[in-house]
């Protein structure tokens, strides 16, 4: 999958890349600007056609469709330019590179250059890594254990983060509970160099703005 960002101050052309016949092209234009920006393809980089015009800000779907069925070169061009900061973005769909189907002909994975995806569970009989993110729309279940090494940054550890990012649990030693951003409102820390149900755990009673992380008492056994 290829994206292209190009921020314009002034006339001139971001860089160009090939889209195949019948492929999905998404753009889009952002900023404050007076000025005139065209989606424009070619085939032999002498003669562009243009097949958007934009002034303002916007975004969509453009679908290739080209004669003959060959690739052609895309790309934006500011062709008049006032003032301000016109940025233009042009990405490609994911090309699929193969689609594994049932007896029943549905498709249960999709390779694509964006990844694998699923259309329904899957089981893992051993080990897994995972260096990448994992998005779960549906009930995620760990019938063993489950290893979460975290993120560290200032000597704190950020094992779960909720949607926005925010630390829903963390760790660390005393010396360096957090006091800044980056922690959700109720954010379980487990300090550890505790000693006894006392210093523990903290909870965050503040905001995910200034964290004030208060020992949560631990009833004694």
């Amino acid at each position: 999958m290829t994206s292209i960002t190009k921020a314009f101050t002034d006339v001139g052309n971001a860089d160009a890349f090939s889209v195949n016949d019948k492929d999905n092209v998404t753009w889009s234009t952002a900023g404050t600007f007076v000025a005139t920006c065209v989606l424009e393809r070619t085939r032999d980089l002498q003669s562009w056609e243009i097949v958007l015009t934009k002034t303002g800000e916007d975004s969509g779907t453009y679908i290739a469709e080209h004669k003959g069925g060959s690739s052609m070169l895309y790309r934006w061009r500011c062709t008049a330019f006032t003032s301000g900061t016109a940025t233009c973005v042009l990405a490609d769909a994911a090309v699929t590179v193969q689609v594994v189907r049932d007896a029943a002909g549905n498709a249960v994975a999709t390779y694509s250059e964006s990844g694998l995806t699923l259309g329904g569970d899957i089981a893992v009989g051993g080990n897994a890594t995972i260096t990448g993110a994992i998005d779960a729309t549906g009930t995620s279940r760990v019938r063993s254990t489950s290893q979460v090494d975290g993120v560290t940054a200032s000597n704190v550890t950020k094992i779960i983060l909720d949607a926005s990012g925010k630390a829903l649990v963390a760790r660390c030693a005393t010396a360096n509970i957090p006091t800044g951003a980056g922690y959700a409102k109720g954010c379980l820390l487990i300090a550890t160099d505790g000693t006894d149900q006392t210093n523990t755990l903290f909870a965050n009673i503040g905001d995910a703005t200034t964290a004030n992380f208060n020992a949560a008492t631990i009833a004694a056994d």
